[in-house]
């Protein structure tokens, strides 16, 4: 008896799980993975601005035009602050989900949102 490991009618059924995985996966790099990551601003604990951390851009927001942020390389810093101890500058690049940097004396707060971060706690218990 002479089997072949792979008949003419099975190619069409393999096909179409390649097919279905590509699409699986594709709707999950768009839908999911695709949101990137974001920062959330707040001025003494309003949420005032959402920002995409994939376009560069250097601002300041109206409330508090003496603090600029800037946006590079899918990170977010304060660069400048009139404030008198620079914690908030000195604090860096953040660019990891959860990350936080605060600007206590202009009420400021800022929060890393979305995206991927491996080295992050699942959960943190009190």
């Amino acid at each position: 008896m002479d089997r072949k490991m792979m008949a003419k009618r099975d190619l069409p059924a393999i096909l179409g799980l390649l097919v279905a995985a590509l699409l699986a996966w594709g709707m999950f790099a768009f839908f999911v993975a695709g949101k990137g990551t974001y920062a959330e601003i707040y001025y003494y604990g309003d949420k005032v601005k959402t920002v995409n951390l994939s376009r560069d851009q250097e601002f300041s927001l109206p409330r508090a035009p003496q603090v600029i942020f800037t946006v590079k390389h899918n990170a977010i810093a304060f660069t400048y602050s009139d404030c008198p101890d620079q914690v908030c500058v000195r604090e860096g690049w953040l660019s990891g989900q959860g990350q936080f940097a605060a600007c206590l004396p202009n009420g400021l707060s800022l929060w890393v949102r979305g995206g991927e971060d491996r080295d992050a706690p699942d959960i943190v218990a009190k």
